[in-house]
């Protein structure tokens, strides 16, 4: 390695510029170089703009139309935006009525979606202990060659006594829990394929809930606004509205 490559690797002393001079501090603050081009790049970018602004006013076509026109206005020389037109009351209550049509269609589509959940999903809980079934045969022979597999229509994993119910395969299939329809599932893959069907089945539960405040809120605004019921009573005081409540005097 050279001397100079050496060089680079050890620690350079920090350099300090010279203060200024006691002398020279009554002049005013002393200007570097840093300070210079700052300054100068601040200047030059406002003149660069005040250019770019100037060229665009001299190229301005006075026919030219923009939205800003008539949805902004002048308020003590700042643009403020014009407040929309206030819709009708019936256009209100229109407007009311389908925002409730779309919630209710929404929480229906939810309703069969968690209904196909709960059928098809199987539960697996083993905080419940497995119910016992008794199985009636003709003969001992029939008895030794019982499989409870093909009875139940099943996987050999659902006998090991952690299960609250027997989960056949038809119905695992239906519900797109066996991925390969060929090999039969082990007990803790079956586990893993039910949790992101809890899931879903959770959070489409927690979507219908909402969507039914949703629409209820809605419903009651909507039939407040037709009987047109006020919380109190609104009077202009100056320029401002003030609501004052209504209290029954006694």
């Amino acid at each position: 390695m050279s001397s100079m490559n050496l060089r680079r690797l050890l620690p350079q002393k920090a350099k300090q510029e010279r203060p200024q001079p006691e002398s020279s501090k009554k002049k005013g603050f002393l200007e570097r170089k840093k300070d210079y081009v700052e300054r100068a790049r601040d200047y030059n970018n406002k003149r660069d703009t005040l250019k770019k602004l100037k060229l665009q006013a001299a190229f301005k076509n006075p026919d030219e139309f923009n939205y800003k026109m008539i949805s902004s206005k002048l308020v003590d020389g700042v643009h403020s935006e014009i407040s929309k037109t206030s819709l009708k009351k019936d256009q209100i209550i229109d407007i009311k009525t389908q925002d409730i049509l779309y919630l209710q269609s929404k929480r229906i589509a939810d309703d069969k979606k968690i209904e196909r959940l709960q059928a098809t999903l199987q539960y697996m809980d083993g905080g419940l202990e497995p119910t016992e079934q008794i199985i009636y045969v003709d003969d001992e022979k029939e008895a030794k060659n019982f499989s409870a597999t093909k009875y139940f229509e099943t996987v050999p994993e659902a006998f090991n006594g952690s299960l609250s119910s027997i989960p056949k395969i038809s119905k695992l299939k239906e519900g797109s829990l066996i991925v390969n329809p060929k090999t039969a599932p082990t007990l803790g893959q079956l586990e893993a394929m039910t949790a992101t069907s809890y899931k879903e089945l959770k959070e489409r539960k927690l979507r219908r809930d909402q969507l039914f405040k949703a629409e209820t809120d809605l419903l009651k605004s909507k039939i407040q606004l037709k009987r047109g019921t006020k919380s109190g009573v609104t009077k202009k005081v100056g320029k401002k509205e003030v609501v004052f409540k209504q209290v029954r005097s006694k």
